[in-house]
């Protein structure tokens, strides 16, 4: 292969009235109209992370300004909350909704979503019921009560305070949080830490705060290095190994070499690299590749290289085993365990033919090439930080950070007891680490941040998931809402098998180091072939992610997606706005099961039935892919019955639009707007319907095959500009964040 809790979706058979940009909630009480779009600088970076610097993005889900923030109270204000009886209120039970779109007849001079959306990322203000506990990471104490006046200091404590409150919950249990968090270990949350009786436990920023929970290290006692290039250097504990760096909440790169030149090859799909801009006299030399820079042998500690390559969907980071003196020449060999590894996936990708040490893209991680401002090396060494600081940087008062845990908050439950009901909202999660590449074998990507490895000659086909600054597992019930995930070595939001009435929205998650955010299982035999009996226990369904903006991921595995889905069922992805990623935006499906044409059957490969009830809608998507091949804007795998990708603009790519690839099928795309993209379309499935989208004069590449059934029939030309700008204007984040760049309308 290459890739909401549910009463928040609503599906509307929509009589076709005149073009609109309101979207009419049906699960809250007021209608929520949909933010003019305006275009707005790219987002600058999180200042320096302390509770008063780090702005958080407006979250509110109408034009009106926002009102000013209301302060904590101060213990002389409030008096500490006392338990409250009252009757037990019944929680708000809404029918779960089925998303299989009912179809609305073409007009192409109009342009209504198949699913409406409610508005979900409105602030989260406790019921007067609720039960309200207190953490301030500096002025509290653990030894108190958790009220205003007398605040818990630690999350661990929190937690367990909370926990024996749980099982006899008649309201929300809210923990305000007030500061800056560092942990120290991840916050572990099991099935007795989520909600009971159909109440959440939430954890969110006080009243006019903006809580931080952080896995970074801060560097202090900075001193000047070496003058003549401006590099500095600061001590840090012993046994780290980070690299992740961040100097005022902007991310800095490892030293390295230039990039190599990458060239497109469209008859094959494919980018290659020419190195010889970085590397005199560059050529391959078996399984290696030489160079007449001999400068290489003088480094202190070339057994910390490491080759950077960029091929296809590829971008393998792989160790320096030596470097062989050939006389006039050098040649750079890597483990023979990531060479055995490399050598099946570059006959994966494109046959033995393909030498893959052609494609070598940079070299990282050396003093010696420490030569540009926002450079750094860590020698691991002698535990020093060397930098070149940036233009304004000033090192004696930066705020530099490393990432240091990889997770800041797991939650897992089981087949048997899950867990549930928990909220998070309005908290900035920042600063992770995740160090993959420091193996034997390298990482050795596989597709959409998986990646092959385990040790062994022969690695897993499947692929190892990376991990996540988020991680849920067997979570149902959960909602991630308003929240900030940023500046992390990973993942940002990752929910994995038996993902049930899932919500993620409001968020800006934006410089992963891998993928943005991640829902539904990839697990061949857990998530696509589940036995009859645990089919309803580990999959995942009813979930949506909506109004999120996600940018800039891939910082560092190139290969990384924007918003992954995997195998699941009646979850709508929607109102997203995915930009500037080096590879694929949306990736929709995994597994290259074709299942036959009756797309009713069942079959070994779909023993219980398909995906059903899957929607794309009204994202808008710009320059993605920006650098590797065979990917697209808006990319799918496997047999998914009626999935709607519908109302999506999408306007820049280095590769395809819309790209269904081997087993897409029962897929129907539609009305969606595609410009300044290398092609608009890839289609290599069955029973696919692509029809009445707006396209740009780029060409398209159709593999459908009448016996096989679909529709390929774009019908551009008569598709009015009226239905263009109405997509444009529908389509992108709702919710009013500052810092977005929204198409113009």
């Amino acid at each position: 292969m290459k890739r909401g809790i549910s009463w928040l979706m609503v599906l509307c058979l929509l009589a076709l009235t005149a073009c609109t940009q309101t979207v009419e909630p049906t699960a809250t009480p007021t209608a929520t109209p949909t933010v003019a779009p305006t275009a707005t600088p790219e987002p600058t970076p999180i200042p320096t992370p302390t509770p008063t610097q780090t702005p958080a993005p407006t979250l509110t889900p109408t034009p009106a300004p926002t009102p000013a923030p209301t302060p904590v109270p101060t213990p002389t204000q409030t008096p500490t909350p006392a338990p409250i009886s009252t009757p037990t209120p019944t929680p708000i039970s809404t029918p779960t909704p089925t998303l299989t779109p009912t179809p609305t007849p073409y007009n192409p001079d109009q342009y209504v979503p198949t699913v409406i959306v409610p508005d979900v990322v409105s602030a989260y203000v406790p019921a007067a019921t609720a039960r309200q506990f207190y953490v301030d990471a500096v002025n509290g104490s653990d030894s108190g009560d958790g009220s205003v006046s007398s605040p818990w200091r630690t999350l661990e404590h929190a937690r367990a305070a909370v926990r024996p409150l749980i099982p006899s919950m008649k309201a929300d249990i809210v923990v305000n949080l007030i500061g800056e968090f560092v942990l120290d270990a991840p916050l572990t949350l099991s099935t007795a830490d989520g909600g009971s009786n159909g109440f959440d436990v939430v954890y969110r920023s006080a009243d006019g705060q903006r809580a931080i929970v952080s896995g970074g290290t801060r560097v202090t006692g900075w001193s000047l290095y070496d003058a003549s290039k401006n590099i500095w250097s600061a001590p840090v504990p012993a046994g780290t190994n980070s690299r992740n760096f961040f100097v005022n909440g902007v991310r800095a790169d490892r030293a390295a070499t230039a990039k190599a030149k990458v060239s497109y090859d469209s008859s094959r799909g494919a980018c290659f690299t020419d190195a010889s801009n970085i590397f005199p006299g560059f050529d391959q030399y078996g399984e290696g590749f030489s160079t007449t820079d001999r400068s290489y042998l003088s480094f202190a500690h070339p057994e910390d290289l490491e080759l950077v390559f960029v091929w296809a969907w590829h971008n393998p980071r792989v160790p320096v085993s030596q470097i062989v003196d050939l006389g006039g020449r050098i040649t750079f060999r890597t483990t023979e365990l990531a060479e055995s590894i490399l050598i099946g996936q570059r006959s994966h990708a494109y046959g033995d033919d393909f030498n893959m040490y052609r494609s070598i893209y940079q070299i990282e991680n050396a003093y010696e090439l420490l030569d540009a401002p926002g450079e750094f090396y860590l020698d691991t060494h002698t535990n020093t930080l060397y930098y070149i600081p940036r233009s304004g940087e000033n090192m004696t008062s930066a705020d530099t950070v490393l990432g240091r845990l990889e997770t800041l908050v797991s939650a897992v439950g089981g087949r048997v007891a899950t867990i549930e009901h928990l909220r998070f909202d309005s908290l900035d999660f920042l600063y992770t680490e995740w160090n993959p590449a420091a193996r034997p074998e390298g990482h050795i990507d596989i597709q959409a941040g998986f990646y092959k490895g385990d040790g062994k000659k022969v690695a897993t086909t499947a692929g190892i998931r990376p991990t996540a600054a988020l991680m849920f597992k067997y979570a149902h019930y959960i909602s991630i809402v308003n929240c900030t995930v940023a500046h992390v070595g990973n993942c940002g939001v990752d929910f994995n098998t038996s993902s049930q009435n899932v919500t993620i929205a409001g968020c800006h998650v934006w410089d992963c180091a891998c993928n943005g955010i991640m829902l539904g299982g990839h697990d061949d035999t857990v998530d696509f072939r589940p036995s009859k009996s645990s089919l309803d226990k580990v999959r995942s369904t009813d979930n949506a992610i909506i109004d999120n903006y996600v940018h800039n991921v891939g910082a560092i595995f190139y290969d990384s997606v924007g918003i992954v889905r995997g195998y699941a069922y009646n979850t709508i992805v929607a109102y997203n706005t995915v930009r500037d990623n080096p590879y694929t935006a949306f990736s929709i499906g995994w597994g290259w099961g074709h299942g036959g044409v009756d797309m009713n059957a069942t079959t070994d490969q779909f023993p219980y039935g398909v995906f059903t009830g899957n929607a794309v809608i009204c994202n808008y998507i710009a320059n993605s892919p920006a650098l590797l091949a065979d990917g697209g804007s808006i990319y799918t795998l496997g047999r998914q019955q009626d999935m709607i990708i519908e109302g999506n603009y999408i306007n820049g790519s280095t590769e395809q639009g819309i790209y269904l690839d081997n087993g897409s099928n029962g897929i129907v795309v539609r009305r969606n707007v595609l410009e300044n993209v290398v092609r608009n379309f890839v289609v290599r499935g069955q029973a696919n319907t692509v029809k009445a989208n707006y396209i740009s004069d780029a060409p398209y590449e159709s593999a459908l095959q009448p016996e096989l059934g679909g529709v390929f029939d774009v019908n551009y030309a008569n598709c009015s500009k009226s239905i263009r700008r109405s997509v444009i204007r529908s389509c992108g984040t709702r919710v009013a964040f500052d810092e977005l760049a929204h198409p113009a309308g």
